[in-house]
């Protein structure tokens, strides 16, 4: 498990893992006054999905050349990562 804070969207987010496989699940929160707090409403409210990729800029430029906004670019504390929004609306991240 880690724990860390985003600046950019003042977010906390926590990775939780196991010792068994590579699977992580995050789990991501927002400060009151962040553009990203919005109510969650059961059954509804997905916020993002989030992959590793192997090489992000490619994924990125991918994304792009298919049409697919990218939103949100984030590089902080020594990480990198990026938000491609699908047709629904849903955010996915995308790291390296």
């Amino acid at each position: 498990m880690n724990r860390h804070q985003v600046k950019k969207t003042k977010g906390e987010v926590v990775n939780l893992g196991n010792d068994y496989n590579d699977f992580i699940i995050e789990l991501g929160s927002y400060a009151e006054d962040s553009q990203f707090n919005t109510e969650y409403v059961v059954g509804e409210a997905l916020d993002h999905l989030s992959f590793a990729v192997g090489d992000l800029d490619s994924a990125i430029e991918e994304a792009k050349s298919n049409g697919y906004p990218v939103p949100l670019e984030i590089e902080e504390a020594g990480r990198r990562w990026a938000y491609i929004e699908d047709p629904n609306g849903i955010w996915i991240e995308f790291h390296s």
